[in-house]
């Protein structure tokens, strides 16, 4: 059992100390930008992304970033998730 308990212990401090020592970098802005552009942007960064929602919007072109979170010049650990709001055509009666 104690062997156990050690074993356990070392991988938890193991990841811990992975997790605080890997690479930070800087959030680049890819609002404005074309979603697929926005995501080769991204994983340059090493960073990761995900489409938070897709929003009609009259003043943008369909597939482009309207808003990212972190947001730009945030610095984040390498492998981060940056959440994505995508335009879309507004439907009739829509803003």
């Amino acid at each position: 059992m104690i062997a156990i308990g050690l074993v356990f212990l070392f991988g938890v401090a193991t990841t811990v100390y992975l997790s605080l020592r890997s690479p930070e970098v800087k959030v680049p802005d890819i609002v404005g930008k074309d979603r697929f552009e926005a995501e080769k942007i991204l994983g340059a960064a090493d960073l990761k992304f995900r489409v938070r929602s897709v929003r009609p919007s009259n003043q943008a072109q369909p597939d482009t970033v309207l808003f990212q979170l972190p947001r730009a010049g945030e610095v984040v650990k390498a492998g981060q998730t940056v959440a994505m709001d995508i335009s879309r055509v507004a439907k009739e009666g829509e803003s």
